[in-house]
Order: C-alpha cells, then sequence, then structure tokens
C-alpha cells in the first residue's frame, strides 16, 4: 500500500469513528455508509490485487456495498460468547452501525493505520 492510499485510508477510519459515536438519524447513517463505501473503494482500485490489503478492504467494500442495497427494516442476528447464543434484533440504524463497526474493528485490526 502506498503512502497516499494509507493516508487516505487513515482519514477514512476518522470519519468511521466519528459516525460511529455521533447519534443521528437513519438518512445520516445512510449517506455515511456510502460515502465511507465510495472512498474505500477509490483505495482497493490502487492496491495490488495479490495483496493482503487488498483483501481486507475488498471485502469490507463488498459488506458495505450489500448493505446498501438491503431493503429489510428489522435485522436478526446471533452473538455467540463465553455465555452461549444469544438472539438479538435491531433497526436499519442499528444494523449500519454494527456493520460500520465491525468495518472499522477489520480494517485497523489488519491494517496499520497512521497518520
Amino acid at each position: 500500500m502506498g503512502l497516499s492510499q494509507r493516508k487516505h485510508l487513515y482519514k477514512v477510519v476518522k470519519v468511521m469513528e466519528k459516525a460511529i459515536v455521533v447519534k443521528s438519524t437513519t438518512s445520516f447513517y445512510e449517506q455515511a455508509l456510502k460515502m465511507i463505501h465510495k472512498e474505500l473503494f477509490k483505495i482497493v482500485s490502487y492496491l495490488k490485487f495479490d495483496s493482503e490489503e487488498y483483501g481486507i478492504i475488498n471485502e469490507v467494500v463488498c459488506t458495505l456495498y450489500d448493505v446498501m442495497n438491503e431493503t429489510k427494516d428489522i435485522y436478526h442476528y446471533n452473538i455467540i460468547d463465553d455465555k452461549g447464543e444469544h438472539k438479538h434484533t435491531t433497526d436499519r440504524k442499528g444494523h449500519i452501525i454494527g456493520i460500520l463497526e465491525w468495518a472499522l474493528d477489520y480494517i485497523v485490526g489488519n491494517i496499520e493505520v497512521e497518520e
């Protein structure tokens, strides 16, 4: 990953962090999702296809694209922890926030992101 892509990724990660903590409307999160997808797509288009960074960011881009095209109002999911499996339900807003949290954790946990 080149220096310009790394700086771009740093800026996108900072936007993701801010978007997750702000309390806002579903339409705000929809717009944030689209903008983050667009910026990550720009970054991934400059990466080498066989690089580790490409695989990570491309997976996030594909997941965000899928979420952008979903139309459900209610989402059901399971969380598995040390106490077993727990069923949960969330709305569209909660689903988007959860996906953005996953994307942020996945990127910063696997790619060195710095200023």
